[in-house]
């Protein structure tokens, strides 16, 4: 289950930088409905692998973590639980 954290949190940094340009675009143009719709679709994936990494981490602990904790570990944190996969896997 740690090795799927770790994919898991990769694809939500793709999915960040991509939302990230999405949004730059969209905002030097936001008058422009095709930019609008990209970038909430980015936004959408984003949002869907964080939610995964945030279950994920709720799994690992055994419900131990909460949901409101697993969040902010995801975002306050993540350096460190990639170090942690790092160091058990």
């Amino acid at each position: 289950m740690l090795n799927e954290l770790a994919r898991t949190l990769r694809n939500l940094e793709n999915a960040e930088q991509i939302a990230s340009r999405a949004e730059a675009r969209y905002e030097q143009n936001p008058e422009s409905e095709q930019l609008e719709k990209r970038f909430d679709r980015a936004y959408k994936n984003e949002f869907k692998y964080y939610m995964e990494c945030v279950k994920l981490v709720q799994q690992i602990s055994g419900g131990k973590i909460d949901f409101e904790t697993a969040k902010k570990l995801v975002q306050t944190k993540r350096g460190e639980l990639i170090e942690i996969i790092k160091k058990t896997a």
